[in-house]
């Protein structure tokens, strides 16, 4: 871990997640690319534990999560989304553009 406060001495995080999602496609016209195209919106929950040593005390922290996120697929490869996550006493939220691979036909 890095990070700017002294006497960090050790950090652990878990963070097993589960996530569902469906897909609509834009078509079946145009290029093979093309047809790989379309929405999707999905779902999520999972479970965060932390465990880390900050000037010798010990500190241990569960949280559980969920987010709501919506993008597009572009090209077979090209992922835009938007993702809203709570853990239920506050929220946050991302803007990404990077690379997806979607199992499946």
């Amino acid at each position: 871990m890095v990070s700017s406060e002294k006497d960090v001495t050790g950090y652990y995080s878990l963070y097993p997640f589960a996530h569902y999602a469906f897909f609509l496609p834009f078509g079946n016209a145009g290029p093979a690319l093309l047809k790989r195209s379309g929405w999707y919106i999905g779902a999520g929950g999972g479970f965060l534990h932390v465990q880390y040593n900050f000037s010798g005390n010990d500190e241990k922290e569960n949280i559980f999560a969920a987010d709501f996120e919506t993008g597009f697929l572009l090209f077979g490869f090209l992922d835009v989304s938007y993702t809203l996550r709570t853990n239920f006493k506050s929220a946050s939220h991302k803007a990404a553009v990077g690379y997806l691979y979607r199992f499946g036909k």
